[in-house]
């Protein structure tokens, strides 16, 4: 008779299950069909009573080499209604074809979703089921076919079963074959870990600990979602120092406002600034001296995207003639397209998921199924940053909560790389940022991209540190760098 054990309460909530899948290489040896191909994974445990998925909860894409655009669609997926993970499609014309997929998906499963507390757990049969489904398309002319064909039931099926002495710890290479009727092989590797309570306190194991991606969500919503009015508040003493009479409007609109849509806080912002410039320019308007108004705009991390998405509200348009200064300080501008922070990554991942976010959906362009739906994207299109006279751009490569290229409008290897839809958009939305910035090139003072390094010895060995979460708000803390950038450029201020 196999041992049992009963579950102890502690250990059983806090215990967390990592699998890691590597899918190197699709190795068509003679599949009987040409067509588009994709392989769907999910994780579950070997309950027939109690059937519990594992969570995808990060992805990594690595670059593929002699990969043929035209012979990709789309990108890869996850399900949230089956926990499933899906890779890109790929089309399969000929006998040995090799397609090299190249990515790495997570899934974490939990304990605590098999049993119940006070009841045993059978240790000797706790096994994990990993289901890999082929999905097959014929080709077909029309994209709305293709993504209904893809939704039918898998060609074949493959499943391996992970005993439980595995799940203490396995790395292998586990090549998945289907049947006669589908000779395929593709090359997978499996890493299996499991993260006890124990491992939670060490800061050097954050990268394979659910726990601290939990503690990472938390603080990406605090970070991203959480604005205050005064966080700003270095940046307004430097400038008043430099132009006692400035008028300051500390924005309180989106206070704990900040998880929903980017278009709703722009025009909380709109509202606001537009009610204290009509209150100065009454008073203003008393001594006839309208023109000398000018408005500028500071934002910080996604500050930055409301900033803009109020310039684009209809409501801002007899105002636009005002623009004069923007400092964009570590902004998203670009989004989440390609982004190399897994950790945080899948932090987004969880706020989507969990909290359904809308701002972080549109951050990461899953607001709509069509990229050139997607709220970034048409933002992009607006002319948001052509009424500006100068503009500045302080982003940090120590910064892991906001892309470095996003924040400077810029390219990156990643995107260079990318002969997909994705890819063509993404430099669609870059061409646009810098159509505005070039626009009107004899009315432009200044336009900077600044790199910030800080000073890491003074965050300490901690989490924030290696996230890259404390570079991101010392952008708002360190006095230092309000006092260098505002008396590098005084002029810009007056």
């Amino acid at each position: 008779m196999p041992r049992s054990a009963k579950v102890n309460r502690v250990s059983m909530l806090d215990t967390i299950q990592e699998i890691g899948i590597y899918v190197h290489r699709f190795h068509n040896l003679d599949l009987f069909s040409q067509g588009w191909y994709r392989i769907r994974i999910t994780v579950r445990w070997e309950d027939s009573k109690n059937v519990s998925f594992g969570i995808p909860t990060r992805v990594v894409q690595y670059e593929a080499p002699d990969l043929d655009p035209c012979s990709i669609y789309g990108v890869w997926r996850i399900d949230d209604k089956d926990n499933s993970f899906s890779t890109q499609t790929f089309r399969i014309k000929y006998a040995r074809q090799d397609v090299h997929l190249y990515m790495m998906i997570s899934f974490n499963l939990s304990h605590s979703t098999v049993v119940a507390i006070s009841v045993l757990l059978d240790l000797t049969t706790a096994a994990v089921i990993l289901k890999f489904e082929l999905i097959y398309a014929p080709t077909t002319e029309n994209s709305a076919d293709l993504h209904a064909l893809l939704d039918a039931s898998p060609a074949a099926i493959h499943e391996f079963r992970i005993p439980p002495k595995a799940l203490l710890g396995l790395h292998s290479y586990c090549p998945v074959q289907f049947d006669a009727l589908h000779a395929v092989l593709v090359d997978v590797s499996v890493h299996v870990s499991i993260l006890t309570a124990a491992s939670y306190s060490s800061a050097s194991k954050f990268l394979s600990n659910s726990a601290d991606t939990e503690d990472v969500v938390d603080k990406s919503y605090e970070t991203l979602n959480q604005g205050h009015h005064l966080d700003l508040r270095l940046i307004r003493n430097q400038w008043l120092l430099i132009s006692p009479k400035v008028e300051f409007l500390m924005s309180e609109a989106n206070e704990d406002k900040t998880s929903g849509d980017f278009r709703d806080m722009g025009h909380r912002l709109a509202e606001e600034v537009i009610s204290f410039l009509k209150s100065k320019m009454d008073k203003a308007s008393k001594f006839g001296n309208l023109e000398d108004i000018r408005l500028s705009f500071v934002g910080h991390s996604i500050g930055n995207l409301i900033i803009r998405a109020a310039i684009a509200d209809i409501m801002m348009e007899p105002f636009l003639r005002y623009l004069h200064t923007y400092v964009s300080l570590s902004g998203p501008h670009l989004g989440y397209l390609y982004s190399s922070n897994s950790l945080f990554n899948s932090g987004l991942w969880f706020l989507k998921k969990l909290k359904g976010t809308q701002c972080i959906h549109q951050l990461t362009f899953t607001d709509d199924p069509d990229f050139q739906n997607t709220f970034l994207y048409k933002l992009c299109k607006q002319n948001t940053l052509e009424h500006f006279r100068n503009i500045i751009l302080l982003s940090s490569p120590q910064d892991g909560y906001v892309p470095y290229h996003s924040a400077r409008i810029e390219s990156c290897q990643a995107a260079a790389n990318d002969s997909s839809k994705k890819g063509k958009v993404f430099l669609e939305m870059l061409t646009n940022c810098l159509d505005q910035i070039r626009a009107d090139s004899t009315e432009r003072g200044v336009f900077m991209r600044c790199d910030v390094n800080f000073d890491p010895s003074t965050y300490g060995k901690n989490l924030d540190n290696l996230v890259g979460r404390a570079a991101h708000i010392e952008f708002l803390d360190s006095d230092i760098f309000a006092r260098f950038i505002m008396w590098s450029f005084p002029d810009l201020f007056r």
